[in-house]
């Protein structure tokens, strides 16, 4: 059966295949879930922020190039991502079903050499923190970022306030550079994660494996 449907994780998910498992051992993706654990380096992280639902063609993309910054920069790569996902915490009855469940998530993430995942609990002191905070507290003063490099639309802080052109003026006072991952089309529409549980809803599974590219 191609498509599963979880309900305990709310998830709908299609066949994957790994590469690795993913542990905590050096050689291996970190999964950090406490931010004082945070691997930062002396130089800082590279580091990039989203649901990464399906880790589909886009954010492989996204991945790739943090990867070859990461490597200009000589440093690591870190994937910040939350759990629950926000909209589960702000609307968890209407909240869209998932394409991967985080451990799916966290294993795909690890099979294309990210180095380590930040997962941070999304409640509400972290619903709380405007976009200026978020900066300063996680980060600037926990991650210690060197790069950040987002979607073209990623939006944070509370009430979304903060976007790409607010996240390049603060990384200029704190010391980051930021570059923004141009979007990912598949047929002349983009490649979302709305799109690929359309897909999916909809058993055009030729689609869908297409949108998330495993």
């Amino acid at each position: 059966m191609l498509l599963q449907a979880n309900s305990k994780q709310n998830t709908l998910t299609l066949p994957i295949h790994h590469t690795r498992d993913c542990c905590s051992n050096e050689g291996f993706m970190r999964i950090v879930t406490d931010l004082n654990n945070v691997n930062t380096y002396t130089k800082g992280l590279v580091t990039t922020i989203g649901n990464f639902d399906g880790v589909h063609l886009g954010h492989r993309a996204l991945i790739k190039e943090l990867k070859t910054i990461a490597k200009q920069l000589n440093t690591e790569t870190s994937v910040i991502v939350f759990e629950p996902q926000p909209k589960e915490f702000f609307s968890p009855s209407t909240a869209p079903v998932r394409v991967t469940s985080f451990a799916e998530k966290a294993l795909l993430l690890e099979s294309l050499g990210v180095d380590q995942v930040i997962c941070l609990r999304f409640d509400q002191q972290l619903a709380n923190l405007s976009a200026q905070e978020f900066v300063h507290q996680i980060l600037h003063r926990h991650l210690n970022a060197l790069h950040v490099h987002i979607g073209d639309d990623f939006k944070f802080g509370r009430n979304r306030s903060g976007d790409f052109s607010f996240l390049k003026s603060r990384g200029l006072d704190y010391g980051f550079s930021v570059t923004a991952a141009p979007t990912c089309y598949v047929d002349q529409e983009r490649v979302s994660s709305t799109r690929i549980r359309r897909a999916m809803v909809e058993q055009n599974w030729i689609l869908a494996h297409r949108l998330l590219g495993h």
